[in-house]
């Protein structure tokens, strides 16, 4: 779906903490002895190297259809929805502001930085759902099914989902 957009925030805690302060330390290794210049630019390349396949992990964030199966995934995190038929009829689109027993109140296994929020949450009714709230859209979508709840930023049913076959 292409209106989820990462804020640089993200980008910057992420190459801060995979690439920056390994550097540092490295830096300050090889002040210490000279004899590990060669291990300590292996080790920032290979933090760098972490550091460009989690940015594109976690830029992977998509929406599939096949049949009565709705996948959702969100970097690291995953779920299906496995009656989407009844779920499309009821997809409520709500204001972000105005999410109310839907609002994602605690992390159990998910990510929470500013503007992005992906993974299981335990929502303000006490009900475990997915979330995956990215960027900055003020729309989002809440798919309440008796087995499964998600909780997606943008009004999906507008967007281009993919269908697979």
């Amino acid at each position: 779906m292409e209106f989820w957009h990462l804020s640089w925030q993200l980008y910057f805690i992420l190459f801060t903490a995979m690439v920056l302060a390994p550097s540092v330390a490295g830096t300050a290794a090889y002040f210490y002895n000279n004899r590990l210049l060669k291990p300590v630019l292996w080790w920032v390349i290979a933090c760098t190297v972490a550091f460009l396949w989690t940015s594109w992990w976690i830029s992977n964030n998509n929406i599939a259809v096949s049949g009565n199966k709705m996948m959702v995934r969100a970097g690291f995190y995953q779920t299906v929805i496995n009656d989407y038929a009844m779920a499309s009829r009821d997809i409520e689109i709500r204001s972000k502001d105005e999410l109310g027993e839907f609002k994602p109140n605690v992390a159990v296994d998910g990510i929470d930085l500013p503007e992005y929020k992906v993974g299981w949450y335990l929502l303000e009714n006490r009900k475990l759902a997915f979330v995956m709230l990215i960027g900055k859209s003020d729309e989002v979508s809440v798919v309440d099914t008796p087995g499964m709840t998600a909780i997606v930023s943008g009004n999906i049913r507008n967007a281009k989902i993919v269908s697979i076959n």
